[in-house]
């Protein structure tokens, strides 16, 4: 059994309901669960919402009201990732499970992580795939190779042993610092202490502002005729078209076409719902 599942406080209840709906929509077979790190009497009736709905604080995260006060929301939303990866392995039978952030969203079956998760314990994407100019190669090493607001693991002592040091990293006084990029940093280092990890190169997987340099997004027969076009043009493209036709997004790297499968909306701004980001430091 595959389990989807992200982590949110309250207030991002509508990104969770979008992102759960799309993978209702792309993977209808997956159970789906939402963490929250917040009470959420008062604010919603979780009963009535499609997925499951988990406090956060029933996890087996140590000194977990000292790591509420002493994060920011989104810190602790990144700390308690191998945590609840944890708890879904032991109260539910899921063979695979797959975290997304909450400002992600499905456009197509995710087959070739499926495909890959089979045969891999632990599977991690890329921020880019080919190299980059020398200033954003700064970016791309302060921030980590790869994006921690996307993996996936199938039920395996290598995925425990993961789970047991990510988690140890981020209860650790000072590991999780803006430095490292808070849990991202330390993905770093998982192709070296476990040997069996896959690193997803599918261009489709984890699009975002960061990697659209390198990628051509549109719809398939758009890209057809307007390949030459700068990527600046992709900064309109999804939001102008809603949540229509899309099967029909598509992706151009290296000369061939992919599907467009997960489209990361980091630092999306709703104020600005016509920009695919908001400003960057």
């Amino acid at each position: 059994m595959t389990h989807v599942f992200t982590i949110v406080s309250c207030n991002y209840l509508a990104e969770a309901r979008v992102l759960m709906d799309s993978v209702k929509e792309f993977l209808p077979e997956a159970r789906r669960t939402v963490f929250f790190i917040d009470d959420w009497k008062g604010k919603f009736d979780p009963a009535k919402e499609d997925f499951e709905c988990v406090a956060a604080w029933t996890t087996s995260m140590p000194r977990y009201c000292h790591f509420a006060f002493a994060y920011s929301p989104g810190e602790f939303c990144f700390a308690l990732k191998p945590f609840c990866a944890r708890y879904l392995f032991e109260h539910t039978e899921a063979d695979q499970l797959i975290y997304a952030d909450s400002d992600m969203l499905f456009l197509a079956r995710p087959t070739a992580l499926l495909e890959t998760l089979a045969r891999h314990p632990i599977v991690l994407t890329p921020h880019k795939l080919r190299p980059a100019e020398r200033t954003e190669h700064f970016n791309i090493v302060r921030a980590g190779a790869f994006n921690a607001g996307f993996f996936a693991l199938s039920r395996s002592a290598q995925a425990n042993d993961f789970i047991a040091w990510w988690g140890k990293q981020m209860t650790e006084p000072g590991n999780l610092e803006q430095d490292w990029f808070f849990d991202q940093g330390w993905l770093d280092l998982v192709p070296s202490y476990f040997s069996d990890t896959a690193i997803l190169r599918h261009p489709g997987y984890n699009v975002a502002f960061w990697n659209l340099v390198e990628r051509r997004v549109a719809r398939g027969a758009a890209l057809e005729d307007e390949e030459t076009k700068r990527p600046k043009d992709q900064e309109t493209a999804l939001q102008s078209a809603g949540l229509t036709g899309r099967r029909e997004w598509r992706v151009r790297f290296g000369g061939e076409e992919f599907e467009l499968v997960l489209y990361h909306f980091s630092l999306f701004d709703h104020r600005h719902p016509e920009r695919m980001t908001g400003e960057v430091d």
